[in-house]
């Protein structure tokens, strides 16, 4: 067994007890449900084919030779 393999099993055993335990239990209807969170704009990934390509004029290729 590679080192620490021991401790990831114990880990996942425990928490799948947890996860057992809780959805046994039932939800009680007087608790109010959480109001849903708008979701945060998504931002532009890193290395984006178009950072640092602002202001900049964009050629059209020229397609002359293959027709």
């Amino acid at each position: 067994m590679p080192p620490g393999s021991e401790l990831i099993e114990v880990s996942a055993r425990q928490l799948l007890s947890e996860l057992v335990e809780l959805s046994e239990t039932p939800i009680d209807p007087d608790h109010p449900t959480p109001a849903p969170k708008a979701s945060p704009r998504k931002k532009q990934s890193v290395g984006s084919r178009t950072d640092g390509l602002e202001g900049v004029e964009m050629k059209r290729r020229d397609l002359t030779g293959l027709e």
